[in-house]
């Protein structure tokens, strides 16, 4: 399970106090703890602030000082995602591409570029999909056009992009349903930003866990999540395990012998 670390983000009150005021310490430490509890990126996304690419910036190298876990640069803006990347460098994925037509030409152009995997949002000019079947058909679409294109299916990571299920009584039921599809016919990576099925419910992190373990089970390989749920992470241990996507259980096995089990 690729675990792509979400709570670098200044949608989140006390993230963005701290990039504002630039405490390096406080985002340093966020980085080190997502890193230290199983992330292979760490999600940076300044979209609420009025310096986007400025704080970007500062964050990345922030980051960067104190871990070498990659970043993956969290905008929707490809300028923003632009000017971060020249100043960041390589090394970088970007979040997100989608099928609306003038994102589209202006991300792969960079994701070309810089070398960058890609999250691809399945999204169109048409807006957010509402059904399933447009689900997957925008997924496929996006899938065939990125390799088209030229992009390693290996550096796309194709979201569906969940509904929560306090919104949507059978929203849990239909992203299980489409991932599990694209699972079996895409040769992409499956992600999603995990946290959206519970968005609105009292006691989330109960409602990540147990969508997490199901979205597993129908094929999800990635997660744009919180890595700091220590009881999600044991959980993605446990399920990579017996899923089969942990060779001789090693993974699990580190993780006990570090304490990570331990109560």
């Amino acid at each position: 399970m690729i675990i792509i670390g979400e709570k670098l983000n200044s949608s989140i009150k006390s993230v963005r106090a701290a990039v504002e005021s630039r405490d390096a310490a406080f985002v340093q430490d966020l980085a080190r703890r997502q890193t230290e509890a199983g992330a292979a990126w760490l999600d940076i996304n300044a979209a609420t602030l009025p310096d986007e690419v400025d704080s970007l910036v500062w964050m990345g190298e922030t980051c960067r000082a104190v871990c070498d876990t990659p970043l993956c640069i969290d905008s929707p803006d490809p300028a923003a995602v632009g000017a971060a990347l020249e100043r960041l460098g390589g090394g970088c994925m970007i979040n997100s591409i989608t099928l609306e037509e003038n994102r589209y030409n202006a991300m792969i152009a960079l994701a070309k570029q810089y070398d960058c995997p890609l999250v691809a949002l399945c999204m169109d000019d048409n807006g957010m999909p509402e059904t399933p079947e447009d689900r997957i058909r925008i997924a496929k679409a996006l899938s065939d056009r990125l390799i088209a294109d030229g992009i390693d299916p290996q550096k796309v990571f194709i979201d569906p992009m969940l509904s929560p299920v306090g919104v949507v009584e059978t929203a849990g039921q239909d992203a299980l349903a489409v991932i599990r599809c694209l699972s079996d016919e895409l040769p992409t990576h499956i992600t999603c930003g995990l946290s959206n099925i519970s968005y609105g419910l009292p006691a989330r992190p109960n409602i990540n866990r147990a969508f997490a373990v199901a979205a597993m089970t129908c094929g999800l390989d990635s997660a744009i999540v919180n890595p700091l749920d220590t009881q999600l992470m044991r959980l993605v241990y446990a399920a990579d395990a017996v899923l089969g996507n942990d060779e001789y259980c090693e993974n699990y096995i580190d993780a006990y012998r570090d304490g990570f089990f331990d109560d």
